[in-house]
């Protein structure tokens, strides 16, 4: 059985299970909502390489849809009271100029606001380092952030598609480390 099998499978047809009507439809309802919410996060990416970075870090951190199409946020966990946000093609104004961000991750804390705190961007060959401009206007871009106070996380789509897990666990590292 295939992971796309195990992850089609509901509740009622896992072997070996005895768990009531209720919990079975509740359990079901809830993964049919899972379901849809990464399908419109995945939706709002640009590209394959977004889409796996975007499905890496909703496995990580166990994501909920904010609301139809708008990011995803989690909690950090343990006794952390904050909430990771992140916005996938979030427009971001730095030093008068615009930019559209492959992601955004900001970090709230209950009751003080919200904080832009990492940018991250995936460089798939094609519009990324393709020419010297391009990649001349990426580190630009890049350095303008960090002088904002934003950090930012540059993954080539090698990266991704080698180990999108990996990249993942960078930015949970990163975001962790900026407490």
């Amino acid at each position: 059985m295939t992971s796309a099998d195990r992850a089609d499978m509901s509740v009622a047809e896992a072997p070996g299970t005895k768990i009531c009507d209720e919990a079975r439809a509740y359990v079901d309802q809830v993964l049919h909502e899972k379901r849809i919410a990464i399908h419109v996060l995945l939706a709002r990416c640009e590209s394959p390489i977004e889409q796996q970075l975007a499905a890496a870090l909703w496995a990580r951190w166990d994501c909920r849809v904010r609301e139809l199409g708008s990011g995803m946020d989690a909690p950090l966990g343990g006794d952390d009271c904050r909430v990771v946000s992140i916005e996938p093609q979030r427009m971001i104004v730095v030093a008068n100029a615009r930019y559209r961000a492959d992601f955004v991750v900001y970090r709230s804390t209950k009751g003080q606001g919200v904080d832009p705190l990492i940018v991250v961007e995936a460089d798939g060959r094609e519009f990324h380092d393709r020419t010297q401009s391009q990649a001349c206007r990426d580190r630009r871009r890049d350095r303008a952030m960090v002088l904002q106070g934003m950090r930012v996380l540059r993954f080539s789509g090698s990266e991704i598609y080698g180990d999108p897990d990996a990249c993942a666990a960078e930015i949970d590292a990163l975001l962790r480390s900026s407490r």
